[in-house]
């Protein structure tokens, strides 16, 4: 078993709130090394890290650190997009954008916004859709003014 810093665990523990066993068996783990155990807990679900506080709890356990590059999503082919936003019946053509989150509007008339969890496949609908010329309102307000602007109806309406 590695030895640990008794500074580096009660840092891990300030930081997490996890109890010093398990931060010195994560600093264990990591083979004493506090940027690996900070690394390792950012990859757990479970785990949301303010990233102001991990890197003030490094520079003042005297450990340089630099924080990691966001990363960048990988743009997917337009084939897997087009099955992915078709796979519901709707076509391609009726898609949107409202402040960058793909919709569309059912056969009721319903505003649907598309929940895409993979963040790959949403960063490629949003370039494809773009690339299309989907239309792209900033904000809910903007299409709901557009659409009512467009029927030629000047009420609040409470549909969307």
């Amino acid at each position: 078993m590695t030895k640990v810093n008794p500074q580096h665990v009660m840092a891990l523990r300030r930081l997490t709130d996890l109890p010093v066993s398990e931060c010195r068996d994560l600093l264990g783990a990591a083979g004493g090394d506090l940027v690996v155990a900070v690394q390792h807990l950012r990859r757990q679900p479970w785990c949301a890290l303010n990233e102001v506080a991990v890197v003030a709890m490094l520079r003042e356990s005297g450990v340089p650190h630099t924080p990691p590059e966001p990363r960048r999503p990988v743009i997917l082919p337009d084939a897997e997009v087009v099955a992915e936003l078709t796979a519901c019946g709707a076509g391609v053509a009726d898609y949107f954008l409202i402040g960058g989150l793909v919709c569309s509007v059912n056969l009721r008339g319903e505003l649907m916004g598309c929940s895409i969890d993979d963040e790959d496949l949403a960063a490629s609908a949003k370039a494809f859709l773009r690339r299309l010329g989907a239309p792209e309102y900033p904000s809910l307000q903007a299409y709901q003014e557009q659409r009512h602007a467009a029927s030629g109806t000047s009420g609040e309406s409470s549909a969307p």
